[in-house]
């Protein structure tokens, strides 16, 4: 026990238990002394007593040394496994990184093309489209597809459920669409409105509504509405009241719209 506490006292570390360096002299002088017990002119008492004396150190030796050997080998087999972790977690954090990457270039390039193609459609529109109540229906429907793009962008590349996501947007589509049917069908009408063939401001048109058909003159266009200067008589006139209805009308109801030739008579 003497030997253990000194070894201690110097720093012993089972990494550094050897059995050449530690029992294997011990061991030797055993051997020495069970061949020739009377080397060195000691008296057969002496030998004895010699022999149990490294017989017992020995024993003290082996209860040490061998569980220190058990204990170093555990500490090498953790340490081993420590490094295995270390190159593992190092290895997906450097993969993670990558993926990362990737995606953000993959974001960033997807956000560049919609940006480059919402300037050439506003360049395309300024440029090729003359009558302004059409190019402000361009440049609105050029404004709704570049903000659904981008959200299109962000949210399919930050979800990994892409079928819980697809799921949640159906059931959160179908919400909006009860709640603002009536505004959804009037933002239509505008896009009907504006058509080719349909109103400007100035037109003399007839709508339907509640109580019959009201005359008048359209005086603006709004995204979900329209006015108009009401006109009575015969022939039409203006009574100086401003009707306005949703632009949905032009789906539940119906209007007309009368030539030049009447409105000039």
């Amino acid at each position: 026990m003497q030997i253990s506490a000194a070894k201690a006292s110097k720093g012993f570390c089972p990494d550094r238990v050897s059995p050449a360096g530690s029992i294997g002299p011990t061991l030797a002088r055993q051997r020495a002394l069970a061949t020739d017990p009377l080397a060195g002119g000691r008296p057969v008492a002496q030998s004895e007593r010699k022999f149990r004396q490294v017989l017992e150190h020995g024993k003290l030796l082996a209860a040490i040394v061998l569980p220190l050997r058990a204990e170093s080998t555990l500490v090498r087999r953790y340490a081993a496994d420590l490094q295995g972790w270390k190159r593992t977690v190092a290895s997906q954090s450097s993969q993670a990184l990558q993926r990362l990457a990737l995606g953000m270039l993959g974001v960033a390039v997807a956000l560049a093309v919609v940006f480059a193609a919402a300037i050439l459609w506003r360049i395309a529109a300024v440029r090729y489209v003359r009558d302004a109540s059409r190019r402000r229906v361009v440049l609105i429907a050029r404004n709704v597809v570049v903000v659904a793009a981008i959200a299109l962008v962000l949210v399919f590349h930050f979800t990994s459920e892409l079928a819980a996501l697809v799921t949640a947007l159906g059931f959160a589509a179908a919400g909006v669409a009860f709640a603002l049917q009536n505004v959804i069908l009037a933002f239509a009408g505008y896009f009907s409105i504006v058509a080719p063939n349909g109103i400007r401001v100035g037109d003399r048109v007839s709508l339907q509504g509640p109580f019959g058909y009201v005359h008048g003159e359209v005086a603006e266009i709004g995204l979900v509405r329209i006015r108009l200067r009401e006109l009575a008589g015969d022939p039409l006139r203006p009574t100086g009241r401003v009707v306005v209805f949703p632009n949905s009308v032009v789906f539940t109801g119906s209007f007309f719209k009368h030539p030049a030739t009447e409105e000039a008579s």
